[in-house]
């Protein structure tokens, strides 16, 4: 998910892009969005994977 977003701005789409487009925009509330979404996320996909590997071991 991280390198999804890292591809967004560079140009591959994705969340990236749309954040990038926000910026570009100046739409701070629309950037913020984007980024507590990106952060839930990527918080959430950690979460998922070290709880996995708990019940793994």
């Amino acid at each position: 998910m991280r390198a999804s977003v890292v591809m967004g701005f560079v140009g591959a789409g994705g969340l990236g892009q749309l954040m990038d487009q926000s910026m570009k925009m100046l739409n701070g509330g629309e950037a913020c969005t984007i980024l507590l979404t990106f952060l839930v996320l990527v918080m959430g996909a950690d979460a998922l994977s070290g709880w996995l590997r708990r019940q793994l071991a």
